[in-house]
């Protein structure tokens, strides 16, 4: 009868032991949080990579509570319906230029302003600093949190026609992203800029309507754009800085060790985009040159002294006083 006691006792401490294992592994529950990761980019450009660093990380880091899906090249719409995404809590997450950004925070054009800074590492020191900080959090009222600055690339102009000179723009029908201070910085160089959305640049391009564009080295290769235009100016005329966000409505959902995490890794993948953008356009600039790309080093004085009164035409919308800051950041 003991011996029979016995064995019924060790039989509900197994079970009772079971269960405990089988909460303490259910309290883990893999994919219980989703997050999808929308950009424009292609999947060979850096901005990608960035992102599959990132979607490792958080995987890793919360033992795959949450799934990170990535939809690159435009698979959830273009820029615009992304934000609305955002905003809605459609869309979790995404990286978007500071260029698109400035339709909704008028201020990230600031980053638009021709020959604002000659530098690298300008830029890094101004987004990295109070004034990116602050910048970020002019998303917020949008329903939108701004995690970290990824990428901040020069842009370069890329035509039909080689240009020598700024005079060699004069007429040139050149894309522009859809804000007002890329159009009057192409104007103001003789250009004839017109807007639109980057997915329509290619076929533009095939069909003549559109002369050229401009955008930074590793997009124009991960694009291909280069394969119908065969000229490259390197203007560095603007720089490009990319911030990975994340929806507000969908932030909230999170419990605040995953939100560290989120948070965490986007720091750390901005980091290592970075780097990967600085070496890719360097090793794309090859490439192009390769495929038989015609590149060109335009005398930028006249860039610069044509495009820089166009400042004053901005001082209301961005502020004279945020633009002074970057021009005394750049000066230290």
């Amino acid at each position: 009868m003991k011996r029979v006691a016995m064995s019924f006792a060790v039989l509900i401490a197994g079970t009772l032991l079971s269960g405990l294992l089988f909460h303490a592994a259910a309290a883990v529950k893999e994919g219980e949080f989703t997050i999808k990761v929308a950009y424009i980019v292609n999947p060979t450009d850096p901005r990608h990579k960035g992102a599959e660093y990132f979607a490792k990380a958080v995987e890793e880091k919360t033992q795959k509570r949450v799934k990170v899906n990535l939809f690159p090249s435009g698979q959830l719409g273009p820029e615009r319906e992304i934000i609305k995404g955002l905003e809605s809590g459609a869309i979790e997450m995404s990286t978007l230029a500071t260029a698109m950004l400035a339709n909704f925070v008028p201020e990230f054009a600031v980053f638009d302003l021709p020959y604002l800074v000659s530098k690298p590492e300008d830029i890094t020191r101004v987004i990295d600093g109070k004034t990116g900080a602050e910048l970020l959090e002019k998303l917020t009222p949008k329903g939108i949190i701004g995690l970290s600055y990824w990428e901040a690339s020069f842009r370069h102009l890329y035509t039909k026609k080689p240009v020598a000179s700024m005079a060699d723009l004069k007429g040139m029908k050149i894309r522009v992203p859809g804000n007002p201070v890329y159009t009057s910085a192409l104007k103001a160089m003789g250009a004839s800029p017109t807007p639109m959305t980057v997915g329509e640049v290619y076929t533009a391009l095939q069909q003549g309507t559109v002369d050229g564009a401009e955008n930074v080295l590793s997009y124009i290769y991960a694009s291909k754009h280069y394969e119908i235009v065969k000229n490259l100016a390197m203007t560095y005329h603007a720089v490009l800085p990319v911030v990975l966000m994340i929806s507000a409505k969908y932030y909230k959902t999170l419990p605040p060790d995953i939100q560290k995490v989120v948070v965490d890794a986007s720091k750390e993948a901005g980091l290592y985009e970075r780097k990967l953008e600085a070496d890719s356009g360097l090793q794309d600039l090859e490439k192009m040159k390769a495929a038989g790309v015609k590149v060109t080093t335009p005398d930028l004085g006249p860039f610069v002294s044509s495009t820089k009164k166009i400042y004053a035409e901005f001082e209301d919308k961005l502020g004279k006083d945020l633009i002074n800051r970057i021009l005394d950041a750049t000066k230290k």
